[in-house]
């Protein structure tokens, strides 16, 4: 495998997570003994091809996905394609930083507002049941790729999401709303795929009941969604 294809391999789907998987790699090529940038003559050609490379990706991905991490420096007549590598990967060090602090303020959140439900071992292997069977149906749907995709992700995150010790169960609100954006689109399976989702939110929503010992409202009656077309159903 070429160096190009090496630093652009198993990149994930979710931006996010593929600039700083890149900026990892591009770290990780700076501390390389056998790169440019640790002073070595043995390969300096190589690495400043290398250089110029990971800065092109790097300065690509972040000015079309991530303006707001790009802002005009003055250039220096001695800059180098290190000194390029070097200012990106410190963007995305700084882009990662608030990355964690977000998630850390979010698991804040969640906990004081959205709740927290802790599910058994059976409740856990229950909506592992129901995630795997939306995941079925979306997978076969004629969902443009890109929509799927954005749905198949969510359900990911979901999926871990259960495994954890204390879920939170917001997000699985949300994974609903937008799939109901979409139901008009799964014809036949629209009835079972929004049964399953909502048999998933039962047990999050009495497993949550049952940590904060207070009852709570019905599904039916705090999801604003539209209803599933029962009548393509029985046309098809």
């Amino acid at each position: 495998m070429g160096f190009r294809e090496d630093f652009i391999r198993d990149l994930p789907n979710e931006p996010e997570e593929a600039l700083v998987l890149l900026g990892n790699r591009a770290e990780e090529w700076m501390e390389d003994d056998d790169s440019g940038l640790s002073h070595s003559t043995k390969r300096y050609q190589s690495s400043l091809r290398e250089a110029k490379y990971i800065s092109t990706v790097l300065s690509t991905i972040i000015e079309k996905s991530f303006p707001k991490l790009s802002y005009s420096r003055s250039k220096d007549d001695n800059q180098t394609e290190f000194d390029e590598v070097y200012f990106y990967v410190n963007e995305i060090r700084i882009f990662t930083g608030k990355l964690d602090a977000e998630e850390i303020l979010s698991r804040f959140d969640s906990a004081n507002i959205e709740g927290i439900a802790e599910l058994t071992a059976d409740e856990k292997q229950k909506a592992h049941e129901h995630l795997n069977f939306i995941r079925l149906v979306i997978e076969k749907s004629q969902l443009d790729t890109k929509k799927k995709n954005a749905l198949l992700n969510t359900l990911n995150k979901l999926s871990k999401e259960i495994d954890k010790v204390g879920t939170k169960t917001g997000v699985f609100f949300g994974f609903v709303s937008d799939l109901g954006f979409s139901l008009g689109d799964f014809g036949k399976n629209s009835k079972p795929l929004w049964d399953n989702a909502n048999e998933t939110l039962r047990i999050l929503r009495n497993a949550r009941a049952r940590k904060e010992n207070i009852p709570l409202p019905k599904i039916e009656n705090t999801l604003q969604l539209p209803k599933p077309d029962t009548d393509t159903s029985e046309d098809e």
